[in-house]
This record gives structure tokens, C-alpha cells and sequence, in this order.
């Protein structure tokens, strides 16, 4: 292969996976030639770790190009490595502590002991590092550097080291607690917290002391806001609701506020739960997606406060432990806020209803709870595999005996646009509503599109130049730029061309692009396995990860895809620009 490329140029834009499929092998000459008949079908052999250094070597062509010698297989960045297995790592084929080890040597560079607190908890949350001993021993200094310097309470000056670093460890595992994981069950070589800051904090209830946090009198200015701003429709629900928890005997205690966007459920929610926790109750804000539970005031996603299970079928139950903390909040809980409930299906609410029930020793609905679900159910429903339209309707919460004993208040006026004079806007606004609802539709069922949201073209160029106008600029466009440009598609594979083209497009020097590789194994009966081809897991595009090579420019806009701290706004959909690169 590397004299295949040596001699035919064209070679050198082939990966050794695709190989067979322009040339052939001749055994007796041992050499390349290309194929004479066009494109080919072939296949290469696979080998496992197993095979040592073949293994690594292998790796290495399925992600280099054009390889015309060992030395440039082995050198990475200008840098070259002894070994096929040392090129590997520094292309970050393989998975090991070696990543985590460099982002928190370049996190200490820039970033202050809390910070760098914060990102070791996530790591150790969401990553698994193999050993996370050793990252704690070798950065436990850095991470409580605030700590040694300040020794503010509940430390003091005659502080020694060893209770600086138990500390930290202590914040550490407060940060853990708050996403609902335990630092000794991810990480049980961690060494022992000694320290009583339970006591010293005034409460060993994570779950609660948050709860309790918040700014009265911001609370008080949004109360004031809201109720001087509802329309009657919001005004209704807003009185119903506060009795409902001020007296929670009453029978009508489940509430759904329903309305498309733009009527004002978000603004309903928030006046709603600061006026309860102004007047002492607990309320439980939660979402089915990460980004609309930050818009709710100290939002969490519903499966991270109730640890619904994943599959949720008709019998399952919630995972909390009846003495466990989170218990003892929601036997204290008064009111739950539960938006975007319309793409929920039936069995995660039924789960819910049936654990509160449980701990809170309460058979009525949700343990007695005050419930305001909220959602719009034109917008997406439940989604089953290959279902029906009937088994899809029938997988919303409407179709839950919970319903029966539900309230609903309609919200049908569109605060956004209260004072928009726009025609066009308003025009476009009724035809979405128009469509979600059903009415107004030609009798044969085709829809006619506006005219003005026509885009003349076949091919992706003139959609890019239509939504980002200016996106090859030089400087890059501000951060809010990207806020109102964006491009939907339905399928992965349309996102990924889609990326691709606005990314080469995106003016940025060499030195601020890097391509990232994946470094993919399959588990297979719960080990690692080499039985499946690495390149062929790199090929696989599924809901939920990135592409196996993922080229960044600095500048560009960038989205989680995993939930890695919602209490801190980073959750799946949150979007980001990329301030600079490392390797």
C-alpha cells in the first residue's frame, strides 16, 4: 500500500479500508495495480488487540491518508512516535486517562479550583476514567487552590493541608449529589471524607438546602411582574393553582396548561413557583428535555429528579429508595412544575404517580402533590418505533387514567406577538397554527406553502447562503449571529452534509482547525470486544453521538448532545462557541 502511493497520486486520497475498491491485490508480485473494470468489491482482514502492533498499524491506515512511508504513518503533528501504538494515542484512537490527565492539566492553566472542581465531578460523572485516584492525587492542589488561599468558612487559618483537600473532596461530592450520584458508588478507591461538613453546613440534605436557595427579592419582582402582566387566561390558572396548593386536601389538585408557543406557559410556570417557595413550599421544577428545563427557575430534567428508568414500561417504578434523601425531598415537596409533557409517553408519569404514592404514604395521585403539567400537543408526541397513529395517541399522557383527574386551562393568545404589527409575521404565525390544529386545509390534504418561504435552488450552497448570509466573513460573526441562523433537518444524515459544507466554508487558519477522532469499541455480552472492525464502527452515524471525525474551527458554534450538568446549563441542545483548540 505505502508503494501504491508512492506511485499513483490519486492513492494518496484513499483510506486502507477503501483500497479494494480501486485497486487489486497481485499475490505473485505482491504490489497494488488499480482496478481495470471501475469499482470493485473487496475486503480486508480484521484483527483484534490481540495482534499487537498489526493492530495499531492497522488502525493507524484506517484514518491516515496516503501513507508513503512508516515515518509518516508515524508522525502525528510534526511530532514522530516510536511506536504504531503511540501514534494511536496521540490521534486519540485510544481510550484511556491520558484525555482526562491533558484537559485538566490545560483546565488548572486557565481556570481557578472551583472551576476545575466542577469539571473533574463531570468527568467523573459522565466518562468513567479508568482511574480516578490518580487524577485526584496528581491535580488535588489545583482543584482546591481557592481553598488553601482564602480559607473562608467552613475553614479558618489554622486549616492544615489535609483538611484543605478533604474539603474539596467534600464540594466534589456535593457536586455529584446534586446530579443524584453517589462519589463512592462511581469511584470507590476515592479517599474517605473525615470532615463532619454535613454539620458544619447546617444540613446533610443536598437535595433540600438547594431547594432553599434562592434571591427573595428577585423572586418577589417576578411574582409583582407576572401577575400585573397575565391576560385573563393566565390570571385564571395562576389564582386555581395557588389554592390548590395552599390547600391540599382539595380534591383538584392535577393541572395542565396547554397552549402552542408564545402564550405564555414558561412566564405562568416561573410566577407560579416563586410565589410558592415565597410562601415556603418546595417546588419541583422539571422538563422532558434538557433545554427546557433550563427556562424553568432551578430546573432539572424529569428523569434526573425522579430517576425514571429507561425503558419505562406499564409496571416499572421509579429508582429512589424510600429513606434515601431524595425521598425526604419529595415527602417535603408541596408542588411539581412539569413542562413539555406532550412528547412524555403515559408510562413515565404512571411511574412517577405509583413512587410518590410509595413514599409518600399517599394514595392519592402523585402522593397528594399539587401536579402543573404543561405542553402543546401539536408539538411532537411520544415516539414509537415503527408505531401506528392510534399507538402513538394512545402513548400520551391524555390517554393515562392520571387525566381523568386532570384540569385543563387553554392559553390561546400569543403574547409574543401582542405588539408585532408585522403582517408577514402574523400571517406566518396563524398558518402554523392553522396547520397544528387542523383547521383551514384544502379538502384534498396537500398544503400549500407561502411563496415567501420558497428557496429557488437544487443543491445546498444556495441554503447556506440564504440562512448565513456572511458566514465566510473574516472577522467571524458575534456569538448572537448564530442564535437566529440555523438550518433543521429531519434526518442525521442530511445534518452531517449539512455541517460539513458550513464548515468548510467558515474561514479559520490552520493552526485554529483540528479534526477529532473517535476512539470506538463494541461491547459485546458486557466485555470489549474485537470482533467487530474499528472503521466499521466509525462508519456507523447513530441519534445522540457525533461523527467518528469531527473537524472545529475556532469561531464555530458547537451543541452537547449528552446532558453533563443541567444545574449548570449544560445539557443536551445547550450551544456554544469554540474559544480555542488543544490536542
Amino acid at each position: 500500500m505505502l508503494k501504491a502511493n508512492q506511485q499513483y497520486e490519486f492513492a494518496r486520497d484513499i483510506l486502507y479500508q477503501d483500497f479494494p475498491s480501486h485497486f487489486t491485490w497481485k499475490s505473485k508480485e505482491m504490489i497494488w495495480v488499480p482496478c481495470q473494470r471501475g469499482h470493485a468489491i473487496g475486503r480486508i482482514y480484521n484483527c483484534g488487540t490481540w495482534a499487537g502492533d498489526h493492530f495499531y498499524l492497522r488502525l493507524l491506515l484506517t484514518h491516515i491518508c496516503g501513507p508513503q512511508s512508516e515515518r509518516h504513518l508515524h508522525t502525528v503533528n510534526g511530532v514522530e512516535h516510536p511506536t504504531c501504538k503511540d501514534a494511536c494515542a496521540a490521534l486519540g484512537l485510544l481510550e484511556d486517562d491520558g484525555e482526562w490527565n491533558q484537559c485538566l492539566q490545560e483546565a488548572c492553566q486557565a481556570q481557578v479550583g472551583a472551576s476545575v472542581r466542577h469539571l473533574f465531578a463531570v468527568i467523573l460523572a459522565y466518562n468513567s476514567p479508568a482511574h480516578p485516584r490518580a487524577l485526584w492525587d496528581e491535580f488535588k492542589h489545583q482543584m482546591c487552590d481557592d481553598l488553601f488561599r482564602w480559607k473562608q468558612h467552613p475553614l479558618n487559618q489554622n486549616s492544615d493541608d489535609d483538611e484543605v483537600l478533604d474539603y474539596g473532596l467534600y464540594l466534589i461530592q456535593q457536586h455529584l449529589a446534586r446530579e443524584g450520584i453517589g462519589l463512592y458508588t462511581i469511584a470507590p478507591d476515592m479517599p474517605q471524607i473525615v470532615g463532619d461538613w454535613h454539620a458544619v453546613q447546617h444540613t446533610n440534605n443536598i437535595f433540600i438546602q438547594r431547594q432553599l436557595e434562592f434571591d427573595r427579592d428577585h423572586y418577589e419582582a417576578l411574582v409583582q411582574e407576572g401577575v400585573q402582566g397575565f391576560n385573563p387566561e393566565q390570571l385564571s390558572a395562576y389564582h386555581a393553582i395557588t389554592q390548590a396548593y395552599k390547600n391540599p386536601t382539595q380534591n383538584q389538585q392535577l393541572f395542565l396548561i396547554h397552549g402552542p408557543g408564545g402564550t405564555g406557559k414558561t412566564f405562568l410556570y416561573n410566577t407560579l413557583t416563586a410565589r410558592a417557595r415565597l410562601d415556603g413550599h418546595i417546588v419541583l421544577c422539571v422538563a422532558s428535555s434538557g433545554i427546557a428545563s433550563q427556562l424553568l427557575l432551578n430546573g432539572s430534567t424529569a428523569h434526573s429528579m425522579f430517576k425514571i428508568p429507561i425503558p419505562c414500561l406499564e409496571d416499572s417504578s421509579c429508582n429512589i429508595k424510600k429513606q434515601s434523601p431524595l425521598a425526604d425531598l419529595l415527602c417535603q415537596a408541596s408542588m411539581i412544575v412539569w413542562d413539555e409533557i406532550s412528547m412524555g409517553h403515559r408510562n413515565v408519569y404512571e411511574a412517577v404517580d405509583h413512587s410518590l404514592q410509595d413514599i409518600r404514604n399517599n394514595g392519592r395521585p402523585f402522593g397528594g402533590m399539587t401536579v402543573v403539567f404543561g405542553g402543546d400537543f401539536q408539538q411532537t408526541l411520544p415516539i414509537i418505533p415503527r408505531g401506528s397513529r392510534e399507538q402513538v395517541v394512545c402513548a400520551c399522557l391524555t390517554h393515562s387514567r392520571l387525566f381523568h383527574h386532570t384540569k385543563v386551562f387553554y392559553l390561546t393568545q400569543n403574547m409574543c406577538l401582542a405588539n408585532n404589527r408585522d403582517q408577514n409575521v402574523l400571517r406566518f404565525a396563524n398558518f402554523q397554527l392553522n396547520l397544528g390544529s387542523g383547521r383551514n386545509l384544502p379538502p384534498d390534504g396537500y398544503i400549500k406553502i407561502p411563496e415567501d418561504l420558497f428557496l429557488t435552488g437544487s443543491t445546498i450552497e444556495p441554503l447556506i447562503k440564504h440562512i448565513y448570509p456572511g458566514i465566510s466573513s473574516n472577522p467571524h460573526p458575534p456569538p448572537t449571529y448564530f442564535i437566529h441562523h440555523m438550518i433543521l433537518a429531519p434526518r442525521n444524515e442530511d445534518v452531517h452534509v449539512v455541517n460539513r459544507n458550513i464548515i468548510d466554508v467558515f474561514q479559520a487558519s490552520a493552526a485554529n482547525t483540528k479534526v477529532y477522532q473517535s476512539a470506538d469499541s463494541a461491547i459485546i455480552r458486557e466485555q470489549e470486544s474485537d470482533e467487530i472492525p474499528v472503521e466499521f464502527l466509525n462508519a456507523i452515524n447513530v441519534s445522540g453521538l457525533p461523527v467518528s471525525k469531527l473537524t472545529l474551527k475556532v469561531g464555530c458554534p458547537v451543541m452537547l448532545l449528552r446532558n453533563l450538568s443541567t444545574k449548570g446549563g449544560l445539557c443536551n441542545g445547550t450551544q456554544a462557541i469554540v474559544a480555542f483548540l488543544r490536542e
